[in-house]
């Protein structure tokens, strides 16, 4: 029989595509939490008795959780009832995967940085800005202290087509498709990360028995308003429309790193396929502008869950 994968949050952008990268090699069982969807379990990760019982069920080779609260803002606000996800819930995931002996592997953020000395390698010091990056980095030391086998993904600015239509990429398309302009931070550098090149990264990583921290971002660091204008290059639209603002302007709550972004030379190092560039993901992106293609037909995911 093949090895087993479990994917906590499927039906997200980087759940979903683990989940394609996957289903052809391992027998992959997906969750999700919010949305009631027939072909996923629903699992909600701060049941400690649901995630101990859905691993005990399937034992898997691999978990791999992209699950959480990614709300930045919302982390700020409420940092209690987010860290009973995104930090509870995660120590609860840690408990039953190493009771089954298998591989986690976490999705971290660039955000666990502080955006003065960026481009950041793995070993650079890590001191967040905001509750969602001190969360992010509470997770990773939980993880490397309890865990002998695990691989922590840090990634930026993930982005790819997605039902729900709620990465940067696809709301910015979306606006100057419709004609409307869109406030870009100027002073923002992320690494935009392509989703299917991510999780392509990701399992090859998992077959070759890589263990620790990886950033797995794009190759190249931009602002996000030269990001902003190369999607309305590549898509065709009017980059007059994007509007560059300080992010002191947009009143967030949550502070954000200026000068980010992710080095990925040790991943780079280990995979024989380059990490995506921004155009290159673009580029992907623009060749398959119906979104649908990018999501599994149900029947399909109900094969794989049964198998």
């Amino acid at each position: 029989m093949s090895a087993t994968a479990i994917v906590i949050g499927a039906s997200g952008l980087v759940g979903n595509a683990l989940f394609q990268e996957l289903y052809s090699r391992y027998r992959v069982i997906g969750t999700s939490c919010r949305q009631a969807i027939p072909t996923l379990v629903q699992l909600d990760l701060r049941d400690r008795d649901q995630v101990r019982s859905l691993l005990r069920q399937h034992r898997p080779n691999v978990v791999l959780c992209p699950a959480a609260e990614s709300n930045v803002e919302l982390c700020e606000v409420d940092p209690v009832a987010t860290r009973e996800v995104n930090v509870t819930g995660l120590q609860n995931l840690i408990a039953a995967t190493e009771e089954v002996g298998a591989l986690l592997v976490y999705f971290s953020s660039e955000y666990v940085f502080d955006g003065t000395s960026g481009p950041y390698c793995e070993g650079d010091s890590c001191n967040p800005l905001n509750e969602y990056g001190r969360q992010k980095r509470e997770c990773e030391r939980i993880i490397s202290e309890r865990l002998d086998r695990y691989l922590i993904a840090r990634i930026s600015g993930v982005y790819g087509w997605e039902e729900r239509r709620k990465n940067f990429v696809v709301r910015l398309i979306e606006s100057l498709k419709s004609g409307q302009s869109f406030k870009v931070p100027s002073d923002q550098v992320i690494t935009p990360t392509f989703a299917p090149n991510l999780a392509r990264a990701v399992r090859r990583l998992v077959q070759d028995h890589r263990n620790g921290i990886f950033h797995l971002s794009g190759s190249l660091p931009l602002l996000r308003t030269d990001f902003a204008r190369l999607i309305a290059g590549v898509f065709g639209l009017d980059a007059s429309l994007i509007i560059p603002v300080p992010t002191s302007e947009l009143k967030l709550r949550a502070t954000r790193p200026h000068s980010a972004g992710l080095r990925t030379d040790k991943a780079q190092a280990l995979l024989d396929f380059p990490l995506a560039g921004p155009r290159e993901g673009l580029e992907d992106m623009r060749g398959s502008q119906d979104a649908t293609r990018h999501f599994l037909p149900g029947s399909l995911i109900s094969a794989v869950v049964r198998s």
